[in-house]
C-alpha cells in the first residue's frame, strides 16, 4: 500500500470493542494501512473478552497520517504521562486526530482541544466540558469535524465518524461504497 493513508490506532486495556472495531473495518476497507499501537506490546484485553496484540508500542510506531483513539476505560489510559507525551509529539505530524467516544480525553489531556468543537459519549459530555473548558462540546451529533480533529460520539457513532473521514479525504463515492459493503446505513 505505497500511497495508502496510514493510521496509528492507539488501544488500551478495557477499550470498547465497537469503538475500535467499527472504524477499523471502515479504514481497512478504504485500503488504508492500520497500525495497532499501545503503551507497550503486552496483549490488550478489550472489554474483558477480546485479546488484541499490538504491532507497535509508543517507542517504535512509524509515523502516521491519522492518529485514532478509542473509548471505554479511557480515564486511566488518558492519564499515562508517557502516552500523553507521545500524542503531543505525534500530533503535529498527523493530518487528522480522530477519536471515538471517550477516546477524546486523550486529546484533552494532551492539551490539543483548545478552541475546537468536539463531541463524546453522551454520558461524558459534562466531564469533557470540565476537563477541556476552552473547547466547545456538542451534544446530539454523531461526529464533529473541527479541522484537524474529528471526534465521534459513543460506540457505533465511530462508524459514522470513520465513514465521514473517508468521505472527507477520498470522496463520497468511496465512503458510500464502503457503507454498502459493510451493510451500514449512513445518516
Amino acid at each position: 500500500m505505497p500511497n495508502a493513508l496510514r493510521i496509528a490506532a492507539l488501544i488500551h486495556p478495557g477499550m470498547e470493542i465497537l469503538d475500535f472495531a467499527g472504524p477499523i473495518e471502515v479504514f481497512t476497507n478504504a485500503g488504508w494501512e492500520v497500525l495497532i499501537v499501545a503503551r507497550d506490546k503486552s496483549p490488550v484485553i478489550s472489554q474483558g473478552v477480546v485479546k488484541i496484540l499490538p504491532q507497535y508500542d509508543i517507542t517504535d510506531c512509524p509515523p502516521a497520517d491519522i492518529l485514532a483513539t478509542f473509548g471505554g476505560n479511557s480515564e486511566e489510559a488518558a492519564r499515562q504521562p508517557e502516552v500523553i507525551r507521545w500524542i503531543q509529539e505525534r500530533a503535529p505530524g498527523c493530518q487528522v486526530l480522530f477519536s471515538v467516544c471517550t477516546g477524546v480525553f486523550y486529546y484533552a489531556a494532551a492539551g490539543l482541544l483548545h478552541g475546537h468543537r468536539v463531541t463524546t459519549f453522551h454520558g461524558e459530555i459534562e466531564r469533557l466540558r470540565q476537563e477541556a473548558p476552552q473547547t466547545e462540546v456538542l451534544t446530539g451529533v454523531k461526529y464533529v469535524d473541527s479541522g484537524n480533529i474529528v471526534t465521534a460520539a459513543g460506540v457505533s457513532s465511530g462508524i459514522d465518524g470513520a465513514l465521514y473521514l473517508v468521505e472527507r479525504l477520498e470522496g463520497k463515492a468511496k465512503a458510500d461504497a464502503i457503507a454498502q459493503y459493510i451493510e451500514y446505513t449512513r445518516r
